[in-house]
């Protein structure tokens, strides 16, 4: 993993497949600001046209090293905007497959939401993403984006038959790109 001077990722290797994990030239952990202002109903229904725009938080107080050994490295990353402020520990664990992200936020903004963007070069059939009470699995064609919670897991290509194997669902069989 490499992190630069704004806090945001510009490589993740998948060591076990010795490949980039993140689109060239892309950086991961990219926190855009999205305006939700509702065509009607309330702050809580988000209508489909909030991706159309949006602010790509870059700028960083602080971008510090906060632990470094052999076991263990942890970058602490905070940034302000508006009246907000966000704190993560992008910590990678020797031995473990996954890097993780902890954030504290101190929300302070109205008819705002918060997206964390993970450009990834990952093509997978079947992907796993937690929500509140459990996770999501979604089975569509033209599904590009995991907002519902970390991704769990993106497996290679159906069986065949094109059936998803954990609920048998019939799905495409063009892989889609996944992005966070």
């Amino acid at each position: 993993m490499t992190v630069d001077a704004d806090g945001l990722l510009t490589s993740v290797l998948d060591l076990d497949a010795s490949r980039e994990v993140l689109v060239p030239g892309a950086r991961g952990n990219l926190l855009q600001l999205h305006p939700t202002t509702p065509t009607t109903g309330t702050a809580w229904d988000i209508d489909r046209h909030y991706r159309r725009t949006h602010t790509d938080l870059t700028d960083a107080e602080s971008v510090e090293l906060i632990e470094s050994g052999p076991l263990r490295a942890t970058v602490r990353v905070i940034r302000s905007f508006g009246a907000s402020r966000i704190t993560q520990e992008l910590t990678l664990a020797a031995g473990n497959r996954r890097l993780d992200i902890a954030t504290e936020v101190d929300w302070q903004e109205s008819e705002k939401v918060l997206k964390a963007a993970f450009p990834l070069d990952v093509h997978a059939q079947v992907s796993t993403a937690e929500i509140q009470f459990g996770h999501v699995g979604p089975c569509h064609p033209h599904q590009h984006q995991l907002g519902r919670g970390p991704v769990r897991d993106l497996r290679p290509p159906l069986a065949a038959g094109g059936r998803n194997p954990a609920t048998g669902r019939r799905c495409s069989t063009t892989p889609p790109t996944a992005t966070m």
